[in-house]
């Protein structure tokens, strides 16, 4: 390819030489006088002028390299052109090369340091008794004693029983038992704190404690501490277990938007994690189970200590009354100091408490047992509560503060027939 500024210099030159030779040219040719014959009678020729064959050698020569020059020129200002469009993609490309070498370096490190990371693992103690899912590459995890924790419950069984017996009898628990009960409890505690905020949950309280890959690490444990362990079979199938959870999980998660009500999730999230805990004891023998979880606790909200109780004790709310009518103008009191609806718009809509209480077939029972919450009430709670809530929501509120604060709440109502001392 010719240099197109040799090219122009070249073509400018020549323009310069074409129109210093004409005009010499034209300045050794004798000027015509008022005298001269051609000042007179004969017209000039009109085609003389526009006809190539009728001028000089030396003036048609000139015209022929003045076009030339001229194409020459508008051929080097296209390539001028071209190479700066060419010029400009080059720097395009260049630019875009360097983003995608940046994006490369950024996962090049990521890569090295998750391989560090994996590395440093690997190197460390792993003592989990069950693993599944990603849950295995988290050092908490990893590194935990899960004999020491499941010894843990071993030691505060027997003491959940005897407190369990004595709430029954409304009898005020031993001091020295609840003493014993905290003294266990701080191994839990000391393991809770390396896992909060690592573990998924939506709830406020023990979410992350009662994940299941906590719970089938500590029922190893305490099967193994306790003389009878999980058979290899066994930790497979609640490895397997585990891997559902996680995409139950996952596909929950993915059904929120920023619109999806708080109790919403909670109550989703204590469902999946009592179907859980109701498959691992399937897995297990009955023996296993009667270890795990003593009839005397089974069920029971903050004593059962494989249950989503855990993580629904401090959401629960109980309203009692002495019969369905009190309790119906109680549940609409506590409705509207939770959400602000106004009671008299709350009286217009009786057929959804009606409903609401009916679906719970609440039982009228004593007020010892009114005490003595259990799990699977609780979460029955939640649902109709949510339903109820979103009847309201859909066809009595107007008002955006007030949706707003229904997204919000967290609070389960717990309605309770309580028969007179």
């Amino acid at each position: 390819m010719k240099d197109p500024v040799q090219t122009i210099a070249v073509a400018v030159i020549a323009l310069v030489v074409g129109a210093a030779g004409a005009w010499l040219v034209l300045s050794g040719v004798e000027r015509p006088t008022a005298n001269s014959p051609a000042m007179h009678d004969e017209p000039a020729d009109a085609d003389t002028a526009d006809n190539e064959e009728a001028l000089p050698a030396e003036k048609q020569g000139t015209r022929d390299d003045s076009s030339k020059l001229r194409a020459q020129l508008t051929d080097s200002r296209k390539q001028v052109t071209d190479l700066s469009k060419e010029r400009d993609d080059l720097k395009g490309e260049k630019t875009s090369l360097e983003e995608d070498n940046k994006k490369l370096k950024t996962k090049l490190e990521q890569r090295d340091g998750r391989i560090k990371e994996l590395e440093e693992l690997a190197a460390g103690p792993n003592r989990m008794l069950v693993s599944f899912g990603k849950w295995g590459e988290m050092k908490e995890v990893r590194e935990t004693d899960w004999n020491d924790l499941g010894e843990a419950y071993v030691k505060m069984i027997p003491l959940l029983k005897e407190l369990a017996a004595s709430m029954a009898e409304g009898k005020t628990p031993d001091p020295e038992t609840r003493q014993k009960i905290q003294s266990e409890n701080q191994r839990l505690i000391a393991y809770y704190a390396k896992v909060i905020k690592k573990l998924p949950t939506n709830a406020a309280m023990n979410g992350e404690f009662t994940h299941p890959i906590n719970m089938v690490n500590i029922l190893a444990g305490q099967l193994a501490e306790a003389g009878m362990p999980l058979s290899d079979d066994q930790k497979k199938q609640l490895a397997a277990l585990g891997d559902r959870y996680d995409e139950r999980w996952d596909a929950l998660q993915k059904g929120y938007d920023d619109k999806t009500w708080m109790l919403q999730k909670l109550y989703d999230e204590a469902d999946l994690k009592q179907w859980f805990y109701d498959e691992v004891f399937k897995v297990t023998t009955t023996d296993q189970k009667d270890i795990a979880i003593p009839v005397e606790v089974r069920g029971m909200v903050g004593l059962d200590l494989y249950s989503p109780g855990l993580m629904l004790q401090g959401n629960i709310r109980p309203l009692k009354s002495n019969d369905l009518a009190s309790l119906k103008q109680n549940l609409k009191t506590s409705v509207t100091n939770a959400t602000t609806i106004p009671a008299e718009t709350l009286d217009g809509a009786e057929y959804i408490f009606d409903d609401w209480l009916n679906a719970l077939n609440l039982q009228p029972m004593s007020g010892m047992e009114s005490n003595l919450y259990r799990t699977l009430p609780i979460i029955q709670a939640a649902k109709q509560q949510l339903v109820a809530m979103h009847a309201l929501d859909d066809g009595y509120v107007v008002d955006e503060e007030i949706h707003k604060k229904l997204r919000f709440v967290q609070t389960i109502i717990v309605p309770q027939v309580v028969l007179p001392e």
